[in-house]
């Protein structure tokens, strides 16, 4: 009989396909304790305001992933629908 390793997933390690909730909680985690160690004193209010600022901006957010805007990848691009005359 095998035994199966337990599957670690810490919240600092999300996997890739995690939900934005557990992306931004990993992100939460290590930027805090950097934030402490770089801004002692503040409330923890404080912190994880400086956080949330600093997410709606990160690259790791998924909001922020460059997706084209069209086929063409011009930005406002309209379609034009052809009718039969």
């Amino acid at each position: 009989m095998q035994s199966a390793a337990p599957a670690q997933n810490s919240a600092s390690n999300p996997p890739p396909s995690s939900p934005p909730q557990a992306l931004y909680n990993a992100y939460m985690e290590r930027e805090l304790v950097s934030l402490k160690d770089s801004h002692p004193g503040l409330k923890l209010s404080q912190y994880k305001e400086r956080i949330f600022d600093a997410w709606k901006k990160s690259p790791e957010n998924p909001a922020n992933s460059q997706q084209p805007d069209s086929v063409f990848g011009m930005k406002g691009a309209k379609t034009i629908n052809t009718v039969d005359m």
